[in-house]
């Protein structure tokens, strides 16, 4: 058990120039904005970098050599945001890279594993912009990857489940297409047939993404046969913590938006998989994600402790050594976990925080 703490300028008239007082050495120059841009590549990212940089320090790259430098140690947001700005600085099509990607999908023999593989990634890459979602919804970009969907190869399965987690992503529009096509039965079987980890976190992205937000999409999946129970069976042993995260945190939100899915996993069975899903040492997220789910179906009903004992009698128990382990922490490591402590305290009391 790792316990680890988790507006603009208002125009003024043109002064005559005046001498610029000497700068200190060492000390910035202020950055002029102006219509007129440098266009090397040490100037857009420069502008780019001002632009998008927020109250910190601004560092400006001094040659292309540190501009490229900077490009790669940029954090992912600004990463991607640049990536986007130089396409279309630059002209690129982004429909043109997703038409090509398409085209290689179709072109069966003619194309290696490799290049589909490849293919999918770009797709998925381009349609988390929504504008190109949408053009790739109009081009009938899905029925190709209802074909990635149903390939026996986990890396086409897993690479096609996150293309639609990718299209549904806060996308009503998409989400509506993809009831059209009637797609979340085909995920949920990859989620329930698979044995393969990334198949089935990215297919359970893939469920999470269509039902936030979508009353149609929330109901066909309610609709599914064992629904319920395949999410569940993600939290069995062995499996990867970040899927047991992801399935805890997805049940919480069917049980926030649809109270009735509290009496399935009220059933002994259920409880008995969200129950060993921890152990001593399990992911400190997991801890807290499971506490909090078990908190939530609590304020559902008050028999679930009783229910928890009976369904796995070694629970509490455990539960009860954790909790104790925290305790024992110095203050700073205990605070990191105070979410935890507070749910383990809603739901078997006897705790001072």
């Amino acid at each position: 058990m790792s316990l680890v703490p988790v507006q603009k300028d208002e125009e003024q008239p043109q002064p005559q120039p005046q001498p610029q007082p000497q700068q200190p050495a060492g000390e910035r120059q202020p950055v002029q904005h102006n219509h007129r841009h440098d266009t090397s590549l040490q100037g857009v990212l420069s502008w780019v970098i001002e632009e998008t940089a927020g109250s910190g320090d601004r560092v400006v790259p001094q040659s292309e050599e540190a501009a490229t430098s900077t490009a790669q140690n940029l954090d992912e947001d600004r990463r991607v945001f640049l990536e986007k700005f130089l396409g279309n600085l630059t002209g690129r099509d982004h429909m043109s890279a997703v038409k090509d990607a398409l085209s290689t999908l179709l072109s069966g023999s003619d194309a290696s594993e490799e290049d589909k593989h490849e293919a999918l990634e770009t797709i998925s890459d381009e349609v988390e912009d929504i504008n190109i979602a949408h053009d790739f919804l109009a081009i009938n970009g899905l029925a190709t990857i209802q074909g990635s969907l149903q390939n026996p190869s986990p890396e086409f399965q897993w690479r096609a489940a996150e293309i639609l987690a990718h299209l549904a992503q806060n996308n009503p529009k998409a989400q509506a297409a993809l009831a059209e096509a009637d797609l979340l039965p085909r995920v949920l079987t990859l989620l329930s047939a698979s044995d393969h980890n990334t198949v089935r976190l990215k297919a359970l992205s893939a469920l999470s993404a269509m039902v936030r937000g979508s009353d149609t999409l929330m109901h066909t999946f309610l609709q599914q046969p064992n629904a319920i129970q395949h999410t569940l069976h993600c939290l069995r042993h062995p499996t990867s913590s970040r899927l047991q995260i992801k399935t805890v945190v997805f049940l919480r939100h069917l049980v926030r938006e649809q109270p009735s899915v509290a009496a399935t996993l009220f059933e002994p069975a259920s409880l008995a998989l969200i129950a060993n899903a921890l152990t001593a040492d399990a992911d400190d997220q997991l801890w807290e994600h499971d506490m909090h789910l078990l908190s939530k179906l609590y304020d559902s009903n008050n028999a679930l402790v009783s229910r928890i004992e009976a369904a796995e009698p070694a629970f509490p128990q455990m539960v009860d050594s954790r909790r104790r382990t925290i305790m024992a922490l110095p203050q700073e490591d205990k605070d990191a976990h105070r979410e935890e402590l507070q749910h383990m305290q809603a739901l078997f009391g006897d705790l001072q925080l």
